[in-house]
């Protein structure tokens, strides 16, 4: 299955619920991380902690057990299950994604989502809040005219991972559940994950 993320504006955690699903599904299956923008490709090298970008025509490289990131060039890798691409804003989709939308409740976010062509072909949007504005899920459903897969607070402790380098090898419980439920809500049957730690 191919799963793409995309965000009608930036600093929208985009990249970093990206790397959770993957990071989440790879306890299941084997799992191609990447982004059809190679900008980001240092980003989630970031994320995983790894200490040098890959260059455009190197080889997947496993980040954890069964998840590996590749660059724009090497992808999709045929003996992997699942593909996951961070689109950022730099959104083209491919015809057989699962689009997902992820965005807070700003309103020149969704401003933007309402004009975007994407929106309308996504499965559903994954909201983030952020303190100060009052619109609320049900009313970002109304406006985007498709499903709140889930809606979520902006987490310190995920955060505090991204920062240290560590969300690839030590996924919080609420990112774990935020994973899973958008994979649920995108159709997939998702095993229990017994290796998840506390807040």
């Amino acid at each position: 299955m191919l799963i793409s993320f995309w965000s009608p504006k930036g600093g929208t955690t985009c990249t970093t619920t990206a790397f959770v699903t993957a990071v989440r599904l790879s306890k299941q299956a084997s799992v191609t991380l990447t982004s059809t923008d190679p900008y980001m490709i240092p980003d989630l090298c970031a994320i995983a902690g790894m200490g040098a970008n890959l260059t455009d025509d190197a080889s997947p490289v496993e980040v954890a057990p069964n998840l590996w990131i590749a660059t724009p060039d090497t992808w999709p890798v045929p003996e992997h299950e699942h593909t996951i691409l961070d689109l950022g804003t730099y959104a083209t989709a491919h015809d057989d994604a699962a689009l997902v939308m992820v965005t807070t409740a700003s309103y020149l976010a969704l401003r933007r989502a309402v004009h975007h062509p994407l929106t309308l072909r996504s499965r559903g949007f994954v909201l983030f809040d952020e303190p100060g504005h009052s619109i609320n899920g049900m009313e970002a459903a109304d406006v985007l005219s498709i499903p709140k897969l889930v809606r979520s607070p902006h987490r310190a402790a995920v955060a505090r991972a991204v920062d240290a380098g560590i969300l690839g090898v030590r996924l919080p419980t609420y990112s774990t559940r935020l994973a899973a439920t958008i994979l649920t809500k995108l159709g997939m049957e998702v095993a229990p994950d017994p290796l998840v730690t506390e807040d």
